[in-house]
Parts: structure tokens; C-alpha cells; sequence
């Protein structure tokens, strides 16, 4: 694989949208709009160009999950748009309960949601995005270097994409599973990790 293949590719993935407090409005929206607003916004997450990001019943089990605070006259506020974002970005690799527990700390002490918690939190989150992007790249460029020069794989018959695609997907599950790892143990014991 060329380099500028998989720089392509990566520009593809569309890295440098804007953060997602970014694109959400200061008005509330109803349901069609919100999703016609992820639609729009994430439109470079779709693998196939007929892929639904959000339906109005992904939403609805968000919402049955207690994972939205209370809905006001079937209107989202910027703290749900927000959490419904979150969600939509990472509920392709963690389950909703996960997601649940990730974000328990943006919840009032009776277990609800607090939407201006997590507004209030996010600054910091918009920058770490930016910082995971960053390294992203540079790490996807150090294991297609790493693929390429791998001496047990001089021989294979299989292309560099194929192998590269099969490092990344191994890169991604021990991601994965260590992230896993940290949300269990936030969930028994506290945070793992020292401030």
C-alpha cells in the first residue's frame, strides 16, 4: 500500500470535523431534527452511503435507558444532543451499557442524566478528541511502516492493505478491550487511574 494510499484514507475518515459541541445548536430540537442533524454532521461515519446513523428508535432506547434526562415537550437540549452524539460515536465499539457506566459521573445523586454536567465537562473532552486524532495518524503511519518491514510477511502472498487492515483490527481490540478493562474497574472499585 502506498503511503498516500492510506493517507487518503484517512483523510477520508474526516478527523478534522469539528468537535461535537462544535456543530450542536443553542436551541432545542425535536427528534426529526436532531437526527437530520447527525445525518448531516456525521455523514463521513456512514460506511455505506445508505447507512442510517440515527433512527428515531435508537433514540428512544437512549431515552429508555436513562440516558437522556428528562425530555422537555419532545425537545432535545444541547446536553442530550450532546450525549446522543457520544453514543452515536461510540456505540459501534462499546455496548450501551458501557457507554452507561463511561459517563455515569455526568448523573445527579437520585441516578438521572445531567445534561449541563456534561456540557459544562466537555472543553476538556473536545481537546482529548483532538489529541486522540493526532496520534490517530501518526500511529497509523508507524504500523504501516512496521507492516511493511515485518520480515515473517515478506513472503505472504496477502497485500499490504489486507495485512495493514488485520494490524488495525488487532490494534483496535486490544483498544477495545482495554478500555473494557477501565470501565469494569471504574464500575467495582473507583477510577484506576491516578489524577
Amino acid at each position: 500500500m502506498k503511503d498516500n494510499t492510506l493517507t487518503t484514507l484517512i483523510d477520508q475518515l474526516d478527523l478534522d470535523a469539528p468537535a461535537p459541541t462544535a456543530g450542536l445548536p443553542d436551541i432545542d430540537l425535536y427528534m426529526d431534527q436532531l437526527i437530520s442533524l447527525i445525518e448531516t454532521q456525521y455523514h463521513a461515519y456512514r460506511r455505506h452511503p445508505d447507512d442510517k446513523l440515527l433512527t428515531k428508535t435508537m433514540v428512544n432506547n437512549y431515552s429508555k435507558n436513562k440516558m437522556l434526562g428528562t425530555v422537555h415537550k419532545k425537545k432535545y437540549n444541547r446536553g442530550q444532543m450532546l450525549m446522543i452524539t457520544l453514543i452515536f460515536k461510540l456505540k459501534a465499539i462499546a455496548s450501551i451499557d458501557d457507554i452507561k457506566t463511561l459517563f455515569q459521573d455526568f448523573s445527579t445523586e437520585d441516578g438521572a442524566f445531567d445534561p449541563q454536567a456534561l456540557l459544562d465537562a466537555f472543553p476538556g473532552l473536545d481537546a482529548l478528541q483532538e489529541t486522540v486524532n493526532r496520534h490517530f495518524r501518526d500511529q497509523a503511519a508507524q504500523l504501516s511502516d512496521a507492516v511493511k518491514k515485518e520480515p515473517g510477511l515478506a513472503s505472504t502472498p496477502c497485500p499490504d492493505s489486507t495485512l495493514l487492515a488485520y494490524a488495525l483490527y488487532l490494534q483496535a481490540l486490544n483498544y477495545k478491550r482495554l478500555a473494557d478493562a477501565l470501565i469494569d474497574s471504574n464500575a467495582s472499585d473507583g477510577p484506576v487511574l491516578s489524577e
